[in-house]
């Protein structure tokens, strides 16, 4: 005996064409954040703002103890003396040339912490990070131009028999 078609159950639904494709394309993915949208500004611009000071340090320090003079860099470690030497030789000069700024111009120094300070105008990413690129630029461009003028001026006086 044939037994009657039962109709669905009123209780048990089944999901639309359209819940499907909705559930199978979030997929547990997570969106990234749109880059032109406003975001909080302290995380993503404390790191920019440290890592351009980090970097204005490095070359703050090298342009101040270039400023000694080439017979300070003579005393140097020679080319034959370890790694490690050779490496604590130029900490300690980029800090003692950072020192010798913060002594000699303190507004040097001072002028890269405001300056750094732009990186968090901007509202959105995308132009913190560019913000971020043209200070870095500008601060690291300043300082390799002042190391370079400095270096002229020491090849001078070394090649002048009489500077030293």
């Amino acid at each position: 005996m044939p037994e009657p078609a039962t109709e669905p159950s009123a209780t048990k639904s089944e999901p639309s064409d359209e819940a499907i494709a909705a559930l199978l394309n979030s997929g547990g993915k997570k969106k990234k954040p749109d880059p032109d949208a406003p975001s909080p500004r302290l995380p993503e611009a404390l790191y920019y703002y440290l890592f351009i000071l980090v970097e204005a340090l490095l070359v703050m320090g090298v342009w101040g103890f270039m400023r000694r003079g080439p017979l300070a860099v003579m005393k140097g470690p020679s080319l034959d003396a370890p790694v490690s030497e050779q490496v604590l030789f130029h900490l300690k000069s980029i800090v003692g040339g950072v020192g010798d700024l913060f002594a000699s111009q303190p507004w040097l120094p001072l002028g890269v912490l405001l300056l750094a300070g732009v990186v968090f105008v901007p509202a959105t990413p995308r132009k913190r990070r560019r913000m971020a690129s043209l200070v870095s630029t500008v601060i690291v461009a300043v300082f390799v131009l002042l190391i370079a003028l400095q270096f002229s001026q020491d090849m001078a006086l070394i090649s002048d028999p009489g500077a030293y």
